[in-house]
């Protein structure tokens, strides 16, 4: 009698897991919710970006431009209290975007990582140098934004450039080694049309 009740147990509990068994393979398994056609995926992204964070174009990306079919000059004249300068190197430097352009006017200092920002999305494009007449030109000019230096050299002192003011330019008397030059760096950044030519002189003559 025992063994015939041991043996009843073993077989109910044998049939008990065969019961489980069975159930667990008849009971489908739920589907993963599909995504309706209208619905956007995000992009994929390795690092997420902060919403603050500003994407700056490297400086091998050509610069963005209204049509890049157009291209423009950029001309002028420079004069200093001697007359028509004569040798002077005009420098055009560009800048990437808005963005770079507030970055190089901001006056509250930059961070480290702003400062590297801006020497990214900045760079020298031209140098050209002054004719005889005083005269300089910038061909083949893309739309974008810019900003001009000029340096030269003096033939006399600097002392009379000292507190020389121009609309334009913030003018800067040098004496390196007893050579006495003058730098001028434009205010303001501008913005490169390309549609037709743009003059920016520099007179000190008055």
């Amino acid at each position: 009698m025992i063994r015939q009740k041991l043996l009843r147990q073993l077989i109910f509990v044998g049939l008990i897991f065969i019961i489980t068994g069975c159930t667990a393979l008849a009971t489908p398994t739920a589907l993963p919710t599909l995504i309706p056609p209208t619905a956007t995926l995000p992009p994929p992204t390795d690092t997420p970006i902060p919403p603050t964070a500003t994407m700056l174009v490297p400086t091998e990306t050509p610069l963005p431009t209204d049509n890049p079919s157009i291209f423009g000059t950029i001309l002028g004249r420079i004069t200093d209290l001697d007359g028509p300068v004569a040798g002077a190197e005009i420098t055009l430097k560009s800048f990437q975007d808005e963005a770079c352009v507030k970055l190089a006017e901001s006056t509250g200092g930059l961070s480290e990582e702003e400062k590297k920002q801006l020497d990214t999305c900045s760079k020298e494009v031209a140098q050209v140098t002054s004719n005889t007449d005083g005269k300089y030109e910038f061909p083949n000019i893309s739309p974008g934004w810019y900003s001009l230096s000029i340096f030269w050299k003096l033939k006399g002192t600097s002392e009379d450039y000292v507190n020389l003011l121009d609309d334009e330019f913030v003018v800067v008397a040098l004496n390196l080694n007893g050579e006495y030059s003058v730098l001028a760096i434009q205010k303001a950044i501008f913005r490169f049309s390309a549609e037709e030519p743009m003059t920016i002189d520099l007179n000190l003559s008055k």
